[in-house]
């Protein structure tokens, strides 16, 4: 995907709805749609695309279109195993959108 996404968590998602975004977080559950906790804790819907990864390991990173406050449309996701630090990956988020941070040629870190 040659495209540039955000990093963001669910609390950020009112603020790109309509815009491709990137969201690590860990599998809650997964049927149809899948929904995950996000790295601040909050809760996401997943609309999964037919040849989904989701659902093979519990860590993940999902690239997707933000439908609404809650819910992102999967485009690709990458399994990141059984061992991923949460809170570490909310760090990163922080960071690549505090402004302080942002200039024209790296707008997401």
């Amino acid at each position: 995907m040659d495209i540039t996404t955000p990093r963001v968590n669910s609390s950020l998602l009112p603020d790109f709805i309509g815009q491709v975004v990137r969201i690590s977080g860990k599998l809650i559950s997964v049927q149809d749609d899948a929904v995950i906790e996000s790295t601040d804790g909050g809760q996401i819907t997943v609309l999964r695309i037919p040849d989904s990864l989701i659902g093979s390991e519990p860590f993940l990173e999902v690239i997707g279109k933000v439908e609404n406050e809650t819910t992102v449309r999967e485009m690709s996701t990458t399994n990141f195993g059984e061992n991923y630090d949460l809170s570490l990956a909310q760090a990163v988020v922080e960071i690549s959108n505090n402004p302080a941070f942002r200039t024209a040629r790296n707008p997401c870190f």
